[in-house]
Protein backbone atom coordinates (compact mmCIF):
# COMPACT_ATOMS: atom_id res chain seq x y z
CA UNK A 1 0.00 0.00 0.00
CA UNK A 2 2.98 2.33 0.89
CA UNK A 3 4.28 1.59 -2.45
CA UNK A 4 1.67 2.86 -4.69
CA UNK A 5 0.47 6.08 -2.58
CA UNK A 6 4.82 6.61 -3.32
CA UNK A 7 4.13 5.66 -6.48
CA UNK A 8 0.62 7.73 -7.12
CA UNK A 9 2.66 11.06 -5.68
CA UNK A 10 5.59 10.32 -7.67
CA UNK A 11 3.82 10.12 -10.78
CA UNK A 12 1.22 13.23 -9.24
CA UNK A 13 4.12 15.43 -9.38
CA UNK A 14 6.02 14.13 -12.41
CA UNK A 15 3.01 15.35 -14.48
CA UNK A 16 2.88 18.36 -12.38
CA UNK A 17 6.39 18.79 -13.68
CA UNK A 18 5.22 17.56 -17.41
CA UNK A 19 2.50 20.37 -17.30
CA UNK A 20 4.57 23.28 -16.34
CA UNK A 21 7.31 22.60 -19.24
CA UNK A 22 4.30 22.42 -21.94
CA UNK A 23 4.48 25.02 -24.41
CA UNK A 24 2.41 27.32 -25.41
CA UNK A 25 1.08 28.23 -28.64
CA UNK A 26 3.07 27.62 -31.45
CA UNK A 27 5.72 25.61 -29.65
CA UNK A 28 6.79 28.75 -27.27
CA UNK A 29 7.43 28.48 -23.58
CA UNK A 30 5.27 30.40 -21.56
CA UNK A 31 7.55 33.40 -20.26
CA UNK A 32 8.01 33.48 -16.27
CA UNK A 33 7.05 37.44 -15.66
CA UNK A 34 9.88 39.03 -13.17
CA UNK A 35 8.40 39.14 -9.39
CA UNK A 36 10.94 41.42 -7.75
CA UNK A 37 13.59 44.07 -8.82
CA UNK A 38 16.63 44.91 -6.96
CA UNK A 39 18.18 48.42 -8.49
CA UNK A 40 20.99 50.85 -8.66
CA UNK A 41 20.93 54.10 -9.97
CA UNK A 42 22.45 57.18 -10.87
CA UNK A 43 21.04 60.23 -11.62
CA UNK A 44 21.33 64.25 -12.54
CA UNK A 45 18.63 65.99 -10.44
CA UNK A 46 16.81 62.20 -10.04
CA UNK A 47 13.85 61.51 -7.16
CA UNK A 48 17.24 59.19 -5.82
CA UNK A 49 19.37 61.83 -5.78
CA UNK A 50 23.23 61.21 -7.79
CA UNK A 51 23.47 57.81 -6.63
CA UNK A 52 20.65 55.36 -5.15
CA UNK A 53 19.38 52.17 -4.67
CA UNK A 54 15.92 50.54 -4.67
CA UNK A 55 13.22 47.58 -4.64
CA UNK A 56 10.25 47.33 -6.55
CA UNK A 57 7.86 44.17 -6.74
CA UNK A 58 5.41 43.47 -9.88
CA UNK A 59 1.72 43.99 -8.98
CA UNK A 60 0.53 43.46 -11.88
CA UNK A 61 2.06 42.31 -15.52
CA UNK A 62 1.80 46.38 -16.26
CA UNK A 63 2.36 47.93 -12.76
CA UNK A 64 5.56 48.60 -10.74
CA UNK A 65 5.85 49.94 -7.44
CA UNK A 66 9.01 50.31 -5.53
CA UNK A 67 10.56 52.25 -2.42
CA UNK A 68 14.53 53.40 -2.30
CA UNK A 69 16.71 56.09 -1.20
CA UNK A 70 19.68 57.58 -2.71
CA UNK A 71 22.36 60.61 -2.28
CA UNK A 72 22.10 63.92 -3.33
CA UNK A 73 24.48 66.83 -3.31
CA UNK A 74 22.59 67.94 -1.15
CA UNK A 75 22.20 65.25 1.53
CA UNK A 76 19.34 61.87 1.67
CA UNK A 77 16.72 61.38 -0.54
CA UNK A 78 13.99 58.64 -0.19
CA UNK A 79 11.74 57.77 -2.79
CA UNK A 80 8.26 55.89 -3.99
CA UNK A 81 7.68 55.07 -7.21
CA UNK A 82 4.83 53.71 -9.14
CA UNK A 83 5.83 52.41 -13.02
CA UNK A 84 3.46 51.80 -16.05
CA UNK A 85 5.00 49.92 -18.44
CA UNK A 86 3.67 47.08 -21.44
CA UNK A 87 3.44 43.03 -20.12
CA UNK A 88 6.98 42.49 -22.50
CA UNK A 89 10.09 41.08 -21.95
CA UNK A 90 12.33 42.83 -24.45
CA UNK A 91 12.94 46.57 -24.49
CA UNK A 92 9.62 48.53 -23.95
CA UNK A 93 8.82 51.96 -22.68
CA UNK A 94 7.71 53.16 -19.61
CA UNK A 95 6.07 55.59 -17.41
CA UNK A 96 6.13 56.07 -14.02
CA UNK A 97 5.45 58.72 -10.94
CA UNK A 98 7.28 58.96 -8.33
CA UNK A 99 7.14 61.04 -4.22
CA UNK A 100 10.34 61.67 -2.80
CA UNK A 101 11.92 63.63 -0.01
CA UNK A 102 15.13 64.47 0.99
CA UNK A 103 17.17 68.16 1.61
CA UNK A 104 17.49 70.62 -0.65
CA UNK A 105 19.33 73.79 -0.91
CA UNK A 106 18.12 76.81 -3.11
CA UNK A 107 21.13 79.40 -3.72
CA UNK A 108 20.23 82.53 -4.85
CA UNK A 109 23.14 83.20 -7.75
CA UNK A 110 26.13 80.94 -7.71
CA UNK A 111 26.66 78.55 -4.65
CA UNK A 112 28.38 80.59 -1.75
CA UNK A 113 26.06 83.43 -1.89
CA UNK A 114 22.69 83.55 0.14
CA UNK A 115 20.92 80.06 0.22
CA UNK A 116 17.35 78.94 1.60
CA UNK A 117 17.93 75.71 2.61
CA UNK A 118 15.25 73.04 2.99
CA UNK A 119 14.61 70.31 5.41
CA UNK A 120 12.22 67.58 4.34
CA UNK A 121 11.80 69.10 0.81
CA UNK A 122 8.86 66.55 -0.98
CA UNK A 123 8.94 66.33 -4.52
CA UNK A 124 6.67 64.93 -6.85
CA UNK A 125 8.14 63.68 -10.17
CA UNK A 126 6.99 62.49 -13.54
CA UNK A 127 9.41 60.20 -16.01
CA UNK A 128 9.26 58.47 -18.97
CA UNK A 129 11.88 56.31 -20.93
CA UNK A 130 12.83 52.76 -22.09
CA UNK A 131 13.63 49.86 -19.92
CA UNK A 132 14.60 45.95 -20.54
CA UNK A 133 11.85 43.58 -19.22
CA UNK A 134 12.65 40.47 -19.58
CA UNK A 135 14.13 38.42 -16.11
CA UNK A 136 18.00 38.97 -15.28
CA UNK A 137 20.35 41.85 -15.74
CA UNK A 138 18.48 44.42 -17.25
CA UNK A 139 19.25 49.07 -17.56
CA UNK A 140 16.55 51.40 -17.86
CA UNK A 141 17.39 54.86 -18.86
CA UNK A 142 14.75 57.77 -17.86
CA UNK A 143 14.22 61.43 -18.05
CA UNK A 144 11.85 63.15 -16.13
CA UNK A 145 10.16 66.76 -14.49
CA UNK A 146 10.25 67.00 -10.72
CA UNK A 147 8.25 69.96 -8.88
CA UNK A 148 8.84 70.72 -5.46
CA UNK A 149 5.64 70.65 -3.71
CA UNK A 150 6.49 71.23 0.15
CA UNK A 151 9.13 71.21 2.64
CA UNK A 152 8.96 70.36 6.18
CA UNK A 153 10.94 73.33 7.34
CA UNK A 154 13.06 76.30 5.59
CA UNK A 155 15.79 78.56 6.11
CA UNK A 156 17.42 81.25 4.94
CA UNK A 157 21.40 82.01 4.84
CA UNK A 158 22.65 84.97 4.01
CA UNK A 159 26.03 84.42 2.99
CA UNK A 160 26.86 88.01 1.38
CA UNK A 161 27.62 90.48 3.47
CA UNK A 162 26.10 89.66 6.98
CA UNK A 163 26.50 86.35 7.36
CA UNK A 164 23.25 85.38 9.49
CA UNK A 165 20.65 82.54 9.30
CA UNK A 166 16.79 82.76 9.91
CA UNK A 167 13.53 80.80 9.45
CA UNK A 168 11.80 82.47 6.48
CA UNK A 169 8.64 80.58 5.50
CA UNK A 170 7.73 83.63 3.70
CA UNK A 171 10.61 83.37 1.19
CA UNK A 172 10.51 79.43 0.81
CA UNK A 173 7.09 79.00 -0.04
CA UNK A 174 7.01 81.99 -2.78
CA UNK A 175 10.09 80.32 -3.84
CA UNK A 176 8.50 76.28 -3.66
CA UNK A 177 5.84 77.15 -6.11
CA UNK A 178 8.58 77.97 -9.05
CA UNK A 179 11.00 75.08 -8.56
CA UNK A 180 11.03 72.24 -10.88
CA UNK A 181 13.75 70.48 -12.57
CA UNK A 182 14.56 68.30 -15.55
CA UNK A 183 16.51 65.26 -14.47
CA UNK A 184 17.84 62.18 -16.05
CA UNK A 185 18.30 58.39 -14.69
CA UNK A 186 20.32 55.22 -15.52
CA UNK A 187 19.54 52.50 -13.69
CA UNK A 188 21.11 49.03 -13.81
CA UNK A 189 19.50 46.13 -12.09
CA UNK A 190 18.41 42.44 -11.78
CA UNK A 191 14.70 41.07 -12.16
CA UNK A 192 13.89 38.14 -10.43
Amino acid sequence: MRLLVVAGLGLLMGLGQAAKAEPVGLGVAAPVRPLFTFEGQVGLGSPLGVVGAAASLAVTPWVDVGVGGGMSIDGLQAAGTVRLHPDKPGWRGYVGVTVSQGSYVDYDGLPGRDELVHQGARWVSVEGGAEQGARGLFTRWGLGLTKLVDSRSCRFVNRAGDPGEFDDRFTCQAREGHVANVYLAFTLGYRY
